[in-house]
């Protein structure tokens, strides 16, 4: 085979060298299409002998247009086409884009698409084409092509406008994945693809965001063709509607939705974070809801949803003022609770301290509440506490006056007690606190007893009330 290849070169051996292809070139483009079936050798393809013929083969296209005639004679003799561009058109790009619709049911090449290598699938003459890149130069070449070459690339359907192939070989994928991450279409106008997974690599970098804004803009103007707007309308995306819009109604209320159900109500604790996984909407995780929910009453934010969405948000439950919240705080978690705490504890001093346990038989809606917290609170702000819902607040037995609640329940019941247990107060110590077992009161336990006697006798403490003065002088070793 070598020898023939050889003969083809020394039949023109009388002209002069310089004026002729080298024969390594020649001999060994004529091997490559006998051992292949066509001309186009792999930039990084080296003959058997080391000749760097893919390299060369660069070097001959590019020179092509101004071949000698001689050259021309030597590329004739072996079957090498002059007009490459067309030759690499009928027998590579175009099958290459054949088997790309075969395989993707699109002509929507990515830029940075490689033909694979060694795979049956593709014609061999296909392998390792930069097929991305060749549908770019194509398109920027279009008026310059030959009308045969322009009808043919029609006929595959080609893609010319590389604006809505960038719609469809990243828009419309990025959307795809960001959606199925994130449960929703809607795309933060700064958001960009990470260079991670499960993103494609072919994605890593896009500005997503921005590519989104351009698609609102579009469709604003008219100008988005209908397969654009099916393809969105097939990802749940609606183009009129704004973010603020997207995020009131496929994460703020679905969220509220789920806590109601969980909860029985929609006053959201304003340091709560939506958790993430099931029932909570994906697309919400980490959501600030009690803050949301706060700035709704207090702020007005999302004002113009509240009021398109009024009745939904009552019938979740939705507290829209700070009366409207005291009341069914008052109404729904702390009567209830303090009905539970009267029953178990035997009393109704609550401590400061206490938090409702999220256990029976306390009340659903007062779980986790700083029950003992929100009385102090109260108590302070009795002034601006409408008198009905004080009534219902005494009917629970909460007593406003603190001081004579502790008095009752705590300080006249432990002096009792030590009294009961030592005979005498006299010489009780100031450092003494009340053990925190029987037979003391419960309500008693941790109390400083010496210290608060202390306070008493030195006149600190109820000084001007004699009727609770008279109460302790009835105790041995009280000198008041």
């Amino acid at each position: 085979m070598l020898r023939r290849s050889h003969g083809l070169a020394r039949a023109f051996a009388t002209l002069r060298p310089r004026r002729l292809l080298p024969a390594p070139l020649v001999d060994g483009l004529a091997q490559f299409q006998r051992d292949h079936g066509h001309f186009i050798v792999p930039r990084d393809h080296e003959s058997p002998d080391g000749f760097p013929l893919g390299q060369k083969l660069q070097g001959l296209i590019r020179k092509l247009p101004t071949i000698s005639r001689e050259r021309s004679h030597q590329l004739d003799a072996i079957g090498f086409p002059l007009d490459w561009h067309a030759y690499l058109l009928g027998t590579a790009i175009l099958p290459a884009l054949q088997t790309y619709k075969a395989v993707f049911g699109d002509l929507w090449v990515p830029q940075k698409y490689v033909v694979p290598t060694c795979d049956p699938v593709w014609p061999a003459a296909t392998w390792g084409l930069r097929l991305g890149e060749r549908v770019s130069y194509l398109r920027k070449a279009k008026y310059d092509l030959p009308i045969a070459q322009t009808k043919a690339l029609d006929a595959e359907g080609f893609v010319w406008h590389a604006r809505n192939d960038r719609l469809h070989t990243l828009t419309l994928p990025a959307l795809r994945t960001y959606r199925g991450l994130h449960g929703s279409p809607h795309v933060p106008n700064a958001f960009v693809v990470p260079s991670q997974q499960p993103w494609p690599s072919e994605l890593h970098g896009y500005k997503l965001g921005h590519a989104m804004m351009a698609l609102k803009a579009k469709h604003r103007a008219g100008t988005l063709p209908e397969t654009v707007l099916a393809a969105l309308h097939d990802l749940d995306l609606d183009l009129d509607q704004t973010l603020r819009e997207a995020k009131w109604t496929d994460v703020i209320l679905p969220s509220l939705h789920v806590y109601f159900s969980l909860y029985g109500h929609s006053d959201v604790e304003q340091a709560f974070l939506v958790p993430g996984g099931a029932p909570w909407p994906a697309v919400a995780k980490d959501l600030a809801l009690g803050r949301i929910v706060r700035d709704l009453r207090s702020t007005g934010t999302y004002s113009e949803f509240v009021e398109r969405d009024e009745a939904t948000l009552r019938a979740l439950g939705f507290v829209w003022s700070q009366q409207e919240r005291m009341a069914f705080t008052i109404q729904s978690k702390v009567i209830p609770a303090m009905a539970v705490y009267r029953d178990v504890h035997g009393h109704a001093f609550v401590p400061s301290n206490f938090v409702v346990p999220a256990t029976r038989p306390w009340p659903t809606l007062s779980h986790h509440m700083k029950l003992g917290h929100w009385i102090a609170r109260t108590r302070c702000e009795l002034d601006n506490l409408p008198h009905n819902l004080q009534f219902l607040l005494e009917e629970s037995g909460i007593v406003w006056r603190h001081f004579d609640e502790r008095f009752e329940n705590v300080v006249l019941p432990a002096v009792k007690t030590y009294s009961e247990l030592h005979g005498s107060c006299e010489a009780i110590s100031s450092s003494f606190h009340v053990p925190s077992h029987a037979p003391w009161p419960e309500a008693t336990w941790g109390l400083n007893l010496g210290g608060t006697l202390w306070h008493i006798r030195n006149g600190d403490s109820y000084i001007m009330d004699p009727k609770k003065l008279r109460a302790l002088r009835k105790f041995r070793g009280l000198v008041l």
